[in-house]
């Protein structure tokens, strides 16, 4: 194979990508990949096993707290910064996530806490175990007992 044959190959093999791109062969990717813009985030729980029981931890939602260097005591500014940082979390504004857990046995449904209900005390992005509870297929109707983990606010709301 001489150097002239070789970029006859290449030659080659551009023009036919070329002619497949103008054929509408290049597109046919895309138009297989197009979806629906869903504009909704992803439901707010996550679902495992301990032993044979299925728990299920259901968010009530985001509690900004503000700035982290207020709030992380025994910690300087520097050391809360890098903590933050090796963590990917952002230095100018901590936000916790609230969450609920229901341990599913089988037989019983137990919910540990019960979040802010409908109150929106910390915010609009609190108050939505009812939410994440219904997203994760858990009708509260059907829980049989509440275990009062400790006392906070987001501990003691209730549902409409």
């Amino acid at each position: 194979m001489t150097k002239f044959d070789l970029a006859l190959s290449r030659r080659h093999v551009l023009l036919g990508a070329s002619a497949a791109g103008a054929l509408g062969f290049g597109s046919l990717g895309s138009a297989l990949a197009k979806a629906p813009m869903l504009n909704t985030q992803a439901p707010y729980f996550y679902r495992f096993k301990v032993g044979d029981f299925e728990a299920t931890i259901a968010s009530d939602g985001q509690l900004p707290l503000g700035d982290p260097h207020k709030n992380y005591l025994g910690l300087g500014d520097a050391e809360v910064d890098k903590q933050l940082s090796d963590n990917f979390l952002p230095l100018g504004n901590t936000v916790l996530e609230q969450n609920a857990l229901v341990i599913n046995t089988g037989d019983k449904l137990v919910l540990f806490d019960t979040g802010l209900g409908i109150l929106k005390l910390f915010g609009p992005k609190t108050g939505m175990l009812m939410n994440s509870l219904k997203q994760a297929g858990i009708d509260p109707k059907d829980i049989d007992a509440v275990v009062m983990s400790h006392a906070h606010p987001h501990v003691g709301g209730r549902a409409r």
